[in-house]
């Protein structure tokens, strides 16, 4: 007992030391229509499988990236209430306004991004390495804190989705990055190999799209930091929904 207390506390206070409060705010995304965004400052990190963990991760070698801008990242999963309300229909099949949006395709979801666009031009998806960057927290493991404190999976979901948020955060403040639902990001799919990067946004086209975080359905090694998924854009996964960026 007394050891759950304490580590409860050292969670908390790990927590404190790496989110500034003055870092999050509301962003109006459209007109009556805001989310809360987490800022992710510049800096370096190493994206992909850094061996603490099993090698079973396809073209995720190892390979020191560098994003030289911050940007803000959606605190949440974009939901379906948001969806609702910018794209005037739910495509989801687990149905609830707190719930993650799913079942739309990396198309649908550029479709989404299109229309907010047109109310602030900043808003985007983020590139794979912006989404693992954000993910890894100032870490370069598999989880910035204890696995299932942050993540839904098929473990331990009753296999269905459970409102943004529901799960603690990792080190910087976003809720289910780990899972839930998996997420689209912008880059087509391509193998990694260890040489450095500097802000790499993916081939220019390809066949398939990645989708990073794993999910409700999912076997806990896919909620990975650095797991790699794919699908075709076009294709609608009722475990795969998506959060934004914001370029500052």
């Amino acid at each position: 007992m007394l050891l759950s207390i304490l580590l409860s506390i050292l969670n908390i206070l790990q927590i404190g030391e790496t989110q500034n409060p003055e870092k999050s705010k509301s962003v109006e995304i459209a007109p009556g229509n805001t989310i809360e965004m987490v800022y992710v400052p510049a800096g370096s990190f190493t994206m992909g499988n850094t061996g603490e963990e099993d090698q079973w991760t396809v073209d995720a070698t190892a390979h020191q990236v560098t994003l030289t801008e911050g940007f803000w990242m959606a605190k949440y999963e974009i939901t379906q209430k948001i969806w609702e309300k910018i794209m005037g229909s739910n495509p989801s099949q687990n149905i609830g306004d707190n719930l993650p949006v799913e079942n739309v395709s990396w198309n649908d979801v550029m479709d989404f991004i299109g229309k907010i666009q047109g109310h602030n031009p900043n808003l985007d998806l983020p590139t794979e390495a912006q989404w693992e960057y954000a993910c890894k927290a100032g870490t370069d493991k598999a989880y910035s804190r204890d696995r299932d404190l942050m993540t839904w999976h098929k473990q331990n979901s009753g296999v269905q989705t459970h409102p943004v948020g529901t799960k603690e955060p990792n080190l910087w403040g976003l809720h289910d990055i780990h899972g839930n639902v998996g997420e689209w990001v912008a880059d087509w799919v391509a193998p990694f190999d260890d040489q450095p990067e500097t802000n790499p946004t993916g081939p220019e086209n390809g066949e398939y799209k990645v989708i990073k975080g794993g999910q409700h359905t999912g076997r806990p090694r896919h909620t990975y930091s650095y797991d790699r998924q794919r699908t075709t854009p076009d294709r609608r996964l009722f475990y795969v929904g998506f959060r934004i960026i914001m370029k500052e």
